[in-house]
């Protein structure tokens, strides 16, 4: 993990350097954003059951994976702010909370200069991964966790993404708009599966391509959420699908057959054009 912390309760502390990895022109990297704060929430689960970091299995010693459902990063981009922030101390703050009986969330605040920067919100759940079958399937850790209950914008994201879900199974798939290739040396993590920040870098390139009613490239992204749905197979294409109005949109990604992949709401600071 990039900055060590001390374990508080459910949460963690941590202090480190920005350097250039950490930074894009605007602010904070979304994508380091992303890992960073994945890294600190499966850390703070393991701790918080008394394992290795990320040595989770099941009652019968079969290995779990701690699979994202959502994701909510806000942050405050600016010209310039990311050469303003080379070199400064960044303060992580993560606590972690029970959204329900089978999920459990996070929450992210990035500090520096005096001032919050991004806020991540994670929720995620235990899932088994059959390589052969292709899927994943939820499954209940042997080691019991119980962090105290989560906040209100945890809940409220918890919320949101329940309704999302719905609406992605219930409604036929979009007619692609964009067909995307995630790179399977880049975008895939150990086991094989499309890793978390790579949805988030899918919707971005769809809205880069133009793909969507007005949906041309935002001026800079203040905050995104990801609904995660499925995971496609290495090599497959993923196909988008976004419409825009104003200052948000909203992208769908799904698998050639159909299957819906993720949904990603993502507000800009300024409107795309034509929107």
């Amino acid at each position: 993990m990039s900055a060590p912390g001390d374990l508080r309760a459910a949460g963690m502390l941590g202090r480190m350097t920005l350097g250039m990895p950490h930074l894009s022109p605007s602010g904070l990297a979304e994508d380091w954003v992303l890992r960073e704060g994945g890294d600190r929430h499966w850390a703070m689960l393991s701790r918080a059951m008394g394992r290795a970091e990320g040595a989770f299995e099941d009652a019968q010693g079969r290995p779990l994976y701690a699979a994202f459902c959502a994701t909510e990063l806000a942050m405050d981009p600016r010209d310039g702010l990311g050469a303003a922030l080379l070199g400064a101390e960044l303060s992580l703050r993560s606590t972690l909370g029970r959204v329900s009986a089978g999920r459990i969330g996070s929450e992210h605040v990035l500090s520096a200069r005096g001032r919050a920067v991004a806020r991540l919100r994670m929720i995620s759940a235990f899932v088994a991964h059959d390589p052969r079958a292709g899927r994943l399937a939820a499954r209940p850790p042997a080691a019991a966790i119980a962090p105290p209950p989560a906040g209100p914008g945890l809940m409220a994201l918890g919320a949101a993404a329940g309704r999302e879900a719905r609406r992605l199974r219930a409604a036929p798939p979009p007619v692609p708009q964009a067909v995307l290739h995630p790179c399977p040396e880049r975008d895939f993590n150990a086991v094989g599966l499309l890793y978390f920040p790579a949805y988030s870098a899918l919707a971005a390139a769809a809205l880069r391509r133009g793909a969507g009613r007005g949906a041309g490239p935002f001026a800079r992204v203040r905050a995104r959420r990801v609904v995660y749905l499925g995971n496609p197979a290495a090599g497959a294409a993923v196909r988008a699908a976004s419409a825009a109005s104003g200052r948000r949109a909203r992208t769908v990604l799904h698998a050639p057959c159909g299957a819906p992949l993720a949904a990603a709401t993502t507000l800009a600071t300024a409107p795309a054009p034509g929107g």
